[in-house]
């Protein structure tokens, strides 16, 4: 017999493991230089963005 903590514990990790993949191809992950994250830190305390939406922000606004 199982412990049931740690088969809602696997669930869980299998549920992740699904909506990662999931998301996997949309990721974007980038190093910016540091005068570069600065001005993107600055960006977002003035608009009160957190970083996802700052970046959606932005790259919508270069590509549109």
């Amino acid at each position: 017999m199982t412990d049931p903590v740690l088969q809602e514990l696997e669930r869980l990790r299998e549920y992740r493991r699904r909506a990662d993949a999931k998301r996997r191809e949309r990721q974007i992950q980038a190093r910016l230089p540091p005068k570069l994250a600065e001005q993107f830190h600055a960006y977002m305390q003035a608009t009160g963005l957190n970083q996802n939406q700052a970046i959606v922000a932005i790259l919508s606004t270069f590509f549109n």
